[in-house]
């Protein structure tokens, strides 16, 4: 499921599991709905509720190109300390 604005923070409570990236950007744009079987409840099949941010994506290649770097966080190519944030 898609999550758009202004719902991708108010959702996050309703979820059972939220990713890394969630987490850390603090908002979810994609639900995925599992089935898992979960040992405490006699081995039962749940409907699980996933959370994730895939915007990071998108915007991630771009930057690091741009900045003349693999990664976002770290040294650009003259040795200057940067550091990216979560949009």
């Amino acid at each position: 499921l898609s999550v758009t604005i202004p719902h991708k923070q108010n959702i996050m409570p309703h979820l059972d599991i939220l990713s890394d990236a969630a987490k850390e950007i603090g908002s979810v744009n994609t639900v995925i709905v599992k089935d898992e079987v979960i040992e405490e409840v006699d081995d039962e099949l749940t409907r699980v509720l996933y959370g994730d941010n895939t915007d990071w994506i998108g915007i991630h290649k771009p930057i690091s190109r741009r900045m003349g770097s693999s990664s976002v966080d770290g040294e650009n190519k003259d040795g200057q300390q940067q550091r990216g944030c979560a949009l």
